[in-house]
């Protein structure tokens, strides 16, 4: 296929009517039967060789793009628009980059393609378009491969890029070593760069040596080596090449989550209440609302990734209702059944699956036992609602009209349990960041012993799990499985 001139002289794009030709007849006299194919094709695309075009008659062989760069909507020298805040990251490798390491990419997040790829670099826009997030994945040189995300929001886009990339090199590579540097953000007025830059490891163990107390040894003696902790001291190191000074949380911003998920998810719903007071619909104001909706799709990538440490076999998102009671327990609340519905997972897309509903009828222990990872679970599916809703208009949606029912009905569960139960959510440590509590970790290996209780066939209700470039677990429908895994290819 790789050898094929047609394929070349056509910029990679391959028809699918051309491939009896190319596999049928071959210089060393080997040949393929036809009905071998769609398998072969489906091998190319697991594989990362080729992805099938949206007309399902063509696919892109993205090791044979063209060399010539495209004219791009923008490039490192544009200067940022207002409204749009850019993340960059550069990466260095100890070697030349590996061939085929811009085509992987490219066909690893062809969801977000724009028709511009070359052999160094690849133009992408978030498959979402309320993100308004756009990309661009760049090979400088030899050693040096940068990514560059604008958005009024970068930061989920970002970090998608950035986790496919480390994926990527230490999957598919694992002896070659790399560095990621964040870019001095100093700029003259002309738009041009410094050209400093700053390692990502060494700013986040800078950060984390500065926030330790530092421990004493006597009345009067500290650490000679180590600055004295003081909590409301800025953080700033120089740019050694342009003598600026930054401060190192607006460095590692976008790189590193600065908060545990509950911090969070209390600054994304006072956010949310702001927008729904000025602009009254999540949806009435395209800059705020694009914003929002990334930072909160962003939180709950984080929060997937943070119970995928924990659960990767089984669904981690739904919701808890009670079922009304009859006869003398009405009025024993929790003691009544419950109904536990599992979500689908598909990002941008998040609702409830009915096909995955379960009856509980004695749930006052495991209700306990699970509160904080409950009131986890209830934050964040209500902040996520009223983005999904806000971009049904965007996609072929499922019915939400349900969802917001759901949600009232799990917080009148949830305040009934106690507070003392529901808020066990405190760090430990200095690394706890952006991870789930131990109450939250115990509480959600509870629910996952209870789900392998109540569904011992473990089918979830046709919830299947797939897995994301960027290395996550998610749990989808059978309306979203096909975007993460099309099947065998349907040839002419």
């Amino acid at each position: 296929m790789l050898e094929d001139q047609a394929v070349r002289h056509g910029s990679g794009i391959l028809d699918h009517r051309e491939l009896r030709r190319i596999w049928r007849r071959r210089d060393d006299g080997l040949s393929y039967d036809r009905t071998h194919h769609p398998f072969f094709l489906r091998l190319m695309e697991k594989f990362d060789v080729s992805y099938r075009l949206d007309d399902g008659e063509r696919s892109l062989i993205a090791q044979l793009v063209p060399f010539e760069r495209p004219v791009l909507p923008w490039d490192a020298s544009t200067p940022v628009p207002d409204g749009l805040r850019m993340l960059r990251l550069t990466c260095e490798l100890d070697e030349s980059a590996p061939p085929g390491l811009v085509a992987w990419l490219t066909v690893r997040h062809h969801d977000a393609s724009t028709g511009r790829h070359w052999r160094r670099g690849v133009f992408l826009r978030h498959p979402i378009d309320a993100y308004q997030s756009e990309a661009l994945v760049e090979l400088h040189t030899d050693q040096t491969l940068t990514v560059e995300v604008r958005a009024p929001s970068p930061d989920l886009f970002f970090n998608v890029l950035r986790d496919s990339l480390e994926r990527l090199l230490t999957t598919r590579w694992p002896g070659l070593a790399f560095r990621l540097f964040v870019p001095c953000p100093t700029g003259d007025a002309d738009g041009v760069g410094c050209a400093g830059r700053f390692p990502l490891d060494g700013l986040i163990k800078f950060r984390e040596r500065s926030a330790a107390p530092v421990p004493v040894r006597g009345a009067t003696t500290v650490d000679a080596g180590r600055p004295e902790h003081d909590p409301m001291q800025r953080l700033s190191l120089p740019c050694l090449t342009c003598q600026h000074d930054h401060d190192v949380t607006g460095l590692l911003t976008g790189f590193v989550p600065p908060t545990l998920l509950g911090d969070e998810l209390n600054r994304l719903e006072r956010r949310l209440g702001t927008l729904t007071r000025e602009v009254g619909q999540i949806g009435d104001h395209l800059a705020d609302a694009a914003s929002f909706a990334a930072d909160s799709a962003h939180h709950l990538r984080q929060l997937v990734k943070a119970v995928g440490t924990e659960v990767t076999d089984c669904p981690r998102l739904f919701t808890v209702t009670t079922i009304p009671p009859t006869g003398w327990r009405w009025f024993w609340f929790t003691r009544r059944p419950i109904r536990i519905t599992l979500w689908c997972e598909h990002p941008g897309q998040w609702h409830t699956w009915d096909g995955a509903s379960y009856r509980l009828d004695q749930p006052r222990q495991w209700l306990r036992a699970s509160a904080p990872y409950l009131n986890l679970m209830f934050k964040t599916l209500r902040l996520v609602h009223p983005v999904a809703t806000s971009m049904a208009a965007f996609f072929v949606a499922p019915d939400l009209s349900g969802v917001q029912r759901e949600l009232n009905l799990m917080k009148a569960l949830i305040d009934t349990l106690p507070t003392a139960v529901v808020d066990d959510a405190a760090p430990v440590g200095t690394d706890a960041r952006h991870t789930l509590s131990p109450a939250e970790g115990a509480a959600l290996r509870s629910f996952r012993v209870l789900l392998s209780q109540l569904d011992p066939a473990q089918t979830f209700g046709g919830l299947s799990r797939v897995f994301t470039p960027a290395g996550e677990f998610l749990w989808v429908c059978p309306s979203h499985r096909h975007l993460h895994d099309p099947g065998l290819p349907v040839l002419p």
